[in-house]
Formats: C-alpha cells, sequence, structure tokens
C-alpha cells in the first residue's frame, strides 16, 4: 500500500524581504499597542489575540502580494512576531518597576 503523497513544500522564511518588512512594521505596530495598553489599563495584553487577529486581516487583503499569507505557516510567523513584541514592550515597562518592589527596595522608584 502505497500512500500518494503531494510534494512538500518549503517552509516560508522570517527572511524573504517582504515578510521581513511586514513583521518588522507589524512588531513595531504591536510594541505600541502593548505599551498603550500597559499604560492605560496597568495589565499586559493577550498578545496571541492581537496577533492572530493581524495575521488574519493580512491573508484577507485583495492583492497578489498578500495572497501568499493565507497559508497558515505564515500566518504563525506573522502572530509569533507581533504577539512577542507586543509582550516584550508591556513588559519593558512592568520590569523596571516590579524588580526594585520585588527586592524590598521602593524608594528607588521615583514617584511623580
Amino acid at each position: 500500500m502505497a500512500k500518494d503523497k503531494a510534494p512538500r513544500e518549503k517552509h516560508p522564511s522570517v527572511f524573504e524581504p517582504f515578510s521581513l518588512l511586514l513583521n518588522v512594521g507589524l512588531s513595531v505596530f504591536g510594541a505600541i499597542i502593548g505599551m498603550q495598553l500597559i499604560t492605560s489599563l496597568g495589565v499586559t495584553p493577550s498578545t496571541s489575540i492581537i496577533g492572530a487577529l493581524a495575521a488574519m486581516l493580512i491573508a484577507r487583503i485583495p492583492m497578489e502580494i498578500f495572497s501568499k499569507y493565507r497559508s497558515i505557516h505564515r500566518q504563525n510567523l506573522v502572530q509569533t512576531s507581533i504577539s512577542s513584541a507586543t509582550f516584550g514592550a508591556a513588559n519593558s515597562l512592568l520590569i523596571p518597576i516590579g524588580i526594585p518592589f520585588a527586592m524590598g527596595k521602593p524608594e528607588l522608584i521615583m514617584r511623580c
């Protein structure tokens, strides 16, 4: 019983020029969203939801250059990059404030 297998496609790379540009742009956008949510709400956002929404929106843009993003693998690359940027930016604001509190040195934090 020989199974007919479809030829395997090459897994997409984040270093393809358009993918790299798109991921960097979305990461900057995600970082802005993350910092805005942490400063206004005081919580780190659910970053995977933001990334998934962005990836699905890109896949629905009716242009030839975005047609590759209907692939779940490319959507996963976009989702991962925006999610990590959003989470990293939000935590970059929390960690410098949280460490002095965790060490029992709240006087190291300047208050306005």
